[in-house]
């Protein structure tokens, strides 16, 4: 398949707006602000089939176990030229140039479909993370107190920065992460650091249905087992659940895909990274 891909530039905006409109469901507000906010810093691609644009992507610049890496966001095709090899080609291209240039490339699936096609084009499972659930609630010690304190970007992003310093996993440029704790104080989470005991990490959470949920919890295991009883009871919920990065590549539990060319796998990567034995 011929395809042209090339940079995009601010006269495409227009298509990258139908384009992103054909495939993703968010609105209006979220778009315009990933386009200004997002994208002047990260690699945009324009696809073309017959001179005419009729796919586009991202490549965010990020690091994956302190290896230079990619995250593909954003991959859609028009919607009139589906099921014709447009996404397979690009994928394919992607990957001879990972293999030029020695980086890793990851996606983070966000559907059924997309899992299925990511790993019909035999990309690694990546990404994995353990979970945590909690039903029994426990108050703290009388004399002791729990402290949930609302934290910055920057403070957050440090947190992040030592967090992957000693545990494997992604993180995406730093525009792309501010971006997405907007969102989430936006619809009603929080982005916070939570201290009690010898537990004392940062997470991102929010109240769901009756149940608080910390979405990415910068902690190990034995913190989060220790520390969830207690979440729950400060709000009262009938669940608490956390996810948080896994070191164990035996966990059943991933997120995403990799890429990771030149015959390396992304176990090995894990192992040299981490210096041990079995991440």
């Amino acid at each position: 398949m011929q395809l042209k891909l090339r940079l995009y530039s601010e006269h495409d905006r227009e298509t990258i707006s139908r384009l992103w409109n054909g495939t993703f469901y968010d609105t209006r507000l979220h778009r315009e602000r990933f386009f200004d906010d997002v994208l002047p810093h990260v690699h945009c691609i324009i696809t073309e089939y017959y001179r005419k644009p009729r796919a586009m992507f991202c490549l965010i610049p990020a690091t994956l176990c302190g290896c230079e890496a990619f995250y593909l966001y954003g991959l859609a095709v028009d919607p009139e030229y589906r099921g014709l090899g447009i996404a397979t080609t690009i994928m394919k291209r992607l990957f001879r140039w990972c293999d030029e240039n020695s980086c890793l490339l990851y996606v983070i699936p966000h559907s059924a479909r997309l899992f299925r096609f990511f790993k019909f084009l035999d990309m690694e499972p990546a990404l994995y993370y353990s979970y945590h659930f909690c039903k029994h609630p426990r108050p703290t010690p009388k004399g002791t107190n729990m402290i949930i304190k609302d934290i910055s970007d920057d403070e957050y992003l440090l947190f992040r920065h030592r967090y992957f310093l000693m545990n494997p996993g992604a993180t995406p440029c730093e525009e792309f992460v501010r971006f997405g704790l907007r969102d989430i104080r936006e619809s009603g989470g929080r982005v916070a650091r939570i201290s009690f005991g010898y537990a004392r990490f940062a997470a991102v959470f929010a109240v769901i249905n009756g149940c608080v949920v910390l979405n990415e919890a910068l902690a190990c295991d034995e913190d989060l087992d220790f520390i969830l009883p207690y979440i729950q009871y400060r709000y009262k919920c009938r669940f608490a659940i956390s996810f948080s990065w896994s070191r164990d590549l035996s966990e059943k539990r991933f997120n995403g895909f990799v890429y990771c060319g030149n015959k390396m796998k992304y176990e090995d990567i894990c192992k040299k990274y981490t210096g041990e034995a079995k991440c």
